[in-house]
């Protein structure tokens, strides 16, 4: 029971870090296409 309980709190955990590291790599990626294309536009 215990154990479960431990196991239940950690997933919760593991896929809320998941969601914010996606969120993280995506606001990067955003990041680095737009300084990708100001490059490209003010040469």
């Amino acid at each position: 029971m215990k154990k479960n309980k431990f196991q239940d709190r950690n997933r919760v955990h593991h896929n809320r870090s998941r969601i914010v590291k996606e969120r993280e790599e995506l606001l990067v990626r955003r990041v680095m296409d737009w300084i990708h294309y100001s490059k490209w536009v003010w040469g």
